[in-house]
Protein backbone atom coordinates (compact mmCIF):
# COMPACT_ATOMS: atom_id res chain seq x y z
CA UNK A 1 0.00 0.00 0.00
CA UNK A 2 1.46 3.72 -0.64
CA UNK A 3 1.48 6.31 1.52
CA UNK A 4 -1.39 8.37 0.34
CA UNK A 5 -3.72 5.28 0.50
CA UNK A 6 -2.59 4.81 4.14
CA UNK A 7 -3.11 8.34 4.73
CA UNK A 8 -6.84 8.55 3.63
CA UNK A 9 -7.82 5.50 5.28
CA UNK A 10 -6.16 6.40 8.20
CA UNK A 11 -8.06 9.68 7.75
CA UNK A 12 -11.35 7.88 7.40
CA UNK A 13 -10.92 6.34 10.62
CA UNK A 14 -10.37 9.56 12.47
CA UNK A 15 -13.32 10.56 10.95
CA UNK A 16 -14.80 7.55 12.22
CA UNK A 17 -14.08 7.98 15.47
CA UNK A 18 -15.10 12.16 15.46
CA UNK A 19 -18.38 11.13 14.41
CA UNK A 20 -19.34 9.25 17.84
CA UNK A 21 -18.75 11.28 21.27
CA UNK A 22 -17.80 8.55 22.99
CA UNK A 23 -15.30 6.81 20.41
CA UNK A 24 -13.96 10.40 20.69
CA UNK A 25 -13.38 10.65 24.52
CA UNK A 26 -11.55 7.21 25.00
CA UNK A 27 -9.21 8.11 21.60
CA UNK A 28 -8.68 11.40 23.33
CA UNK A 29 -7.78 10.12 26.53
CA UNK A 30 -5.78 7.07 25.19
CA UNK A 31 -3.28 9.61 23.26
CA UNK A 32 -3.75 12.65 25.07
CA UNK A 33 -4.73 14.85 22.49
CA UNK A 34 -7.07 18.03 22.48
CA UNK A 35 -10.19 17.89 20.52
CA UNK A 36 -8.26 20.63 18.86
CA UNK A 37 -5.36 18.98 18.04
CA UNK A 38 -7.10 16.44 15.70
CA UNK A 39 -7.17 19.32 12.81
CA UNK A 40 -3.43 18.90 13.03
CA UNK A 41 -3.44 15.42 12.93
CA UNK A 42 -4.93 15.14 9.10
CA UNK A 43 -1.40 16.34 8.00
CA UNK A 44 0.50 14.86 10.76
CA UNK A 45 1.56 11.11 9.12
CA UNK A 46 3.02 10.19 12.01
CA UNK A 47 -0.31 11.14 14.03
CA UNK A 48 -2.20 9.44 11.76
CA UNK A 49 -0.33 6.42 12.26
CA UNK A 50 -1.34 6.88 16.08
CA UNK A 51 -5.08 6.95 14.91
CA UNK A 52 -4.53 3.28 13.03
CA UNK A 53 -2.46 1.82 16.30
CA UNK A 54 -5.46 2.89 18.44
CA UNK A 55 -8.25 1.23 15.98
CA UNK A 56 -5.71 -1.45 15.63
CA UNK A 57 -5.21 -2.03 19.31
CA UNK A 58 -9.28 -3.03 19.92
CA UNK A 59 -11.15 -5.98 17.41
CA UNK A 60 -14.42 -4.93 17.82
CA UNK A 61 -13.34 -1.20 17.54
CA UNK A 62 -11.00 -2.50 14.09
CA UNK A 63 -14.44 -4.49 12.85
CA UNK A 64 -16.77 -2.06 13.37
CA UNK A 65 -14.45 0.83 11.83
CA UNK A 66 -13.70 -1.67 8.60
CA UNK A 67 -17.67 -2.29 8.05
CA UNK A 68 -18.22 1.88 8.61
CA UNK A 69 -15.86 2.60 5.69
CA UNK A 70 -16.15 -0.70 3.45
CA UNK A 71 -12.89 -1.62 3.70
CA UNK A 72 -11.29 -5.35 4.21
CA UNK A 73 -10.15 -5.81 7.69
CA UNK A 74 -6.82 -6.07 6.94
CA UNK A 75 -6.36 -2.93 4.97
CA UNK A 76 -5.77 -0.85 8.65
CA UNK A 77 -2.85 -3.11 9.54
CA UNK A 78 -1.49 -2.64 5.49
CA UNK A 79 -1.81 1.31 6.04
CA UNK A 80 0.14 1.11 9.42
CA UNK A 81 2.92 -0.54 7.91
CA UNK A 82 3.11 2.30 5.19
CA UNK A 83 3.25 5.20 7.92
CA UNK A 84 5.99 6.72 10.02
CA UNK A 85 6.44 5.02 13.27
CA UNK A 86 5.45 1.55 12.32
CA UNK A 87 6.62 -0.97 15.07
CA UNK A 88 6.53 -4.66 13.93
CA UNK A 89 5.50 -7.14 16.79
CA UNK A 90 8.05 -9.39 18.17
Amino acid sequence: MNRDDAQSIAILALAYLARDGDRLDRFTGWTGLAVDDLAQAVANPDMLGGVLDYILSDEKLLIAFTEDAAIAPEDPARARRALPGYMPQM
